[in-house]
Formats: C-alpha cells, structure tokens, sequence
C-alpha cells in the first residue's frame, strides 16, 4: 500500500483541469478586497466561545486554505484511494475540500465541518462555482456539536483531513472519537502539526497510537496510515528539495 501511495502522489506529476479551475478561484480570491465577519472556534478560542473577528477574504485564501502543493497531494491521495466515505474536519472556504472532491469522484460522500458560518457558505458558494458540490454535505458549528452526528451519518470513514481547530488536546480528542468509525485501511491526514509546539506534541501521540502503523511527516501535511498488513510500525519524514540544496548538483 505504502509504495503505492508514493507512487501514485509523490511520483505522479501529471497536470488536471481542476487544478487550473481550483487554482482560478483561489486567484479570485486573491485579488479581491471582501471583507467577511467570521466565528473563529479554533486554537485562539477558549471554553468553546467563538472568538468574533472580520478578516478579508483574501486573508482567509492565503492563511486558511490548502497550499496548491497540499491540494494536489489530496487530490492524488483521493484518486488513488477512491475513498467512498470522507469527513473534513475544516472546510475554511473550500479549497482543500475542492481538490479532495475533485479526486474522490461522484460516488464518494463527503462530511464537511467548519466551525464558522459565513466560510461555510463561503465554501458552498465555491463548490457550486467548481459544480462539484452535489456529493458534499457542509455542516457549520462546533466539532464538538456537529461531529457526532457527522460519523452516524457516515457510518465508516476511508479517509479523514483534520484541518481546523489547531490545538493539541482537541486534534487528540477528535482523532481518537474516530477511531471507532475507521477500518483496517482507513487513511488519516493532518495539517499544520508544526502550528505549535502542542499540535506538535500531538501528531507524536498520534503517529504513536496503536492502530497507526504507518505515517509520513511532509511538513506540509501529514500522513497516517492503519493498515494491519503492516508488521512493524514505520515513520518517515519527507524533506523538501529546497532544504536540500546539494540535491542541485546531483
């Protein structure tokens, strides 16, 4: 499985339409001069009250989405998998959740979850634009009222991109409330593990936890794997080649 996945994201570097189409939109975003009230439940609220702030959409498209390195990544991730059941935890304003879309295909059901209101219909608004937005369910609150109906919902999880609420204990607590949802090959993918040293601290938990016998550190993202066939548990660390610069003179 592990060197199938290489070569079907690493290796792969094949151009699609959607990159261009997700790429355009993100573009637009970009240049825009919106200004959007948001409801912030991530790492910067406290006891569950949402932290209230008005921040730019052109902010929220270069700070809150998925890099276009990291929407590839998904997008190959998702089309090699063919995950027929996805939950997102951090639509933000539906970039990462265009390029998982875009790979599962149309027989996947997908689980959004974003914590504020105004970036889920943001995201709404984008996937309509991107007509890919019919296996999508985009459900606004907080995790901790909107995840447990959202694993009823879906039964069992293929694949699951934890992208909001950077905060360790919380990344440990929702990881571990979907375990009992996941299955022998279920893939999970982290963001932002180098947030904070906590969120740090948290994908070590993680990577170390019993049922996760395979992860791969891209800095960008992070990938943990649950496959029983694997014996002995392995963990990688990918460095990019701009960290490498004898790699220049290879």
């Amino acid at each position: 499985m592990i060197f199938e996945w290489a070569r079907a994201v690493l290796e792969d570097d094949r151009h699609y339409y959607f990159f261009d189409d997700i790429e355009a939109l993100r573009k637009q975003m970009l240049s825009t001069s919106l200004t959007l009230e948001v409801e912030d439940y991530g790492a910067n609220s406290s006891n569950g009250i949402p932290v209230r702030r008005r921040v730019s959409l052109r902010q929220l498209a270069k700070r809150s989405s998925s890099s276009p390195v990291q929407g590839r990544w998904l997008f190959r991730t998702a089309q090699w998998m063919r995950p027929k059941r996805i939950l997102e935890l951090g639509t933000g304003v539906g970039i990462g959740t265009a390029y998982l879309t875009a790979g599962a295909g149309k027989q996947a059901k997908i689980i959004s979850l974003e914590g504020c209101p105004t970036c889920a219909r943001v995201a709404e608004v984008h996937l309509n634009m991107l007509h890919i937005s019919e296996s999508v369910s985009i459900r606004s609150g907080h995790f901790a009222q909107t995840l447990s109906r959202a694993l009823q919902d879906l039964g069992s999880l293929d694949l699951v991109f934890f992208d909001g609420h950077h905060e360790g204990t919380a990344t440990i607590a929702y990881f571990e409330q979907c375990l009992p949802f996941s299955h022998a090959n279920t893939l999970f993918i982290f963001d932002d593990i180098y947030w904070s040293a906590d969120m740090t601290a948290a994908w070590q938990r993680i990577r170390n936890h019993p049922r996760i016998r395979f992860s791969i550190d891209s800095f960008d993202l992070a990938f943990a794997f649950s496959d029983p066939a694997i014996r002995e548990k392995q963990h990688f660390s990918l460095c990019p080649i701009h960290w490498k610069p004898w790699r220049q003179w290879m």
